[in-house]
């Protein structure tokens, strides 16, 4: 008995990729990845809002 493909919920397409984890895939890579927004925040006219402040 071969699994069914899983679907995607917004299209109904069998999914493509399969989910892993980077030990099980065979990849070494850092835990924690941190996204500096100096550079954007520098750019913009508007100010960057954090998450809080967003969904308050």
């Amino acid at each position: 008995m071969t699994s069914r493909p899983r679907r995607c919920i917004r299209t109904g397409r069998p999914r493509r990729l399969r989910t892993t984890t980077t030990t099980a895939a065979g990849l070494h890579r850092p835990i924690e990845v941190r996204l500096d927004s100096a550079r954007a925040t520098g750019l913009l006219r508007t100010r960057l809002r954090g998450v809080a402040e967003l969904f308050a």
